[in-house]
């Protein structure tokens, strides 16, 4: 793959060697689902949450307990996989990212595959 590019806000344009160094520096938080990205000369310039990194955990996350009332975020994916993984969030707290209608339950999205690790490893 060819360059890939980047900027934030007013910065200069950087450049990585692929997506893969672009996900490193995500878990940095030096890029943001609003960094502006160019994959190619065919997109241009856009919203790393608007291109194909949206999946990989580009999206930003919140979530609302509806006990307290409170809403929190934004998460990226990895840091919701990593709550659920420590048993901090249950199945059926509720989420919403951009793209969703209305708030869903974690486990109707693609964390399910998280819970279901859980699961999968209590010995029976």
């Amino acid at each position: 793959m060819n360059k890939v590019f980047y900027k934030n806000n007013d910065q200069e344009i950087d450049s990585v060697d692929s997506i893969e160094e672009l996900i490193e520096l995500q878990t940095m938080a030096i890029i943001r689902s609003y960094t502006l990205v160019w994959l190619s000369e065919k997109e241009g310039w856009k919203m790393a949450e608007e291109t194909e990194l949206r999946f990989k955990g580009f999206a930003e996350w919140y979530l609302y307990f509806e006990d307290t009332k409170v809403m929190t975020g934004p998460f990226y994916v990895k840091e919701i996989e990593s709550m659920i993984a420590d048993l901090e969030l249950e199945p059926y707290i509720l989420c919403w990212c951009k793209g969703f209608s209305d708030w869903k339950p974690l486990i109707l999205t693609d964390f399910e595959q998280s819970f279901k690790k859980i699961t999968d490893n209590i010995p029976q």
